[in-house]
């Protein structure tokens, strides 16, 4: 880490190899959690807000599925508004 807070390439890496890694010990299944919550800070902090999802909001060029769509997602607004943060990366 710099002295501003910011991480480097490697601690970065060794960070996500001990996250993805196979604990053998009690130390070892620490040191995996220390680094997923590390990892999950670290996501959080970068994240922008998503604005909210519009309405009539539906992926662009799926025209033909919109009109199939349209009653579900009026019914359930809350899988157009997944459909948003998935089109949207999060």
């Amino acid at each position: 880490m710099t002295a501003n807070g910011a991480i480097d390439a490697a601690t970065l890496d060794h960070l996500q190899r001990l996250a993805h890694s196979r604990p053998g010990s009690g130390r070892e299944a620490q040191a995996k959690a220390s680094a997923l919550r590390t990892l999950e800070r670290l996501n959080r902090r970068g994240r922008v807000a998503l604005p909210p999802c519009p309405p009539d909001w539906y992926p662009p060029n799926q025209a033909e599925f919109e009109e199939l769509d349209r009653v579900h997602l009026e019914e359930h607004p809350e899988v157009r508004q997944r459909m948003w943060e998935i089109w949207h990366g999060y």
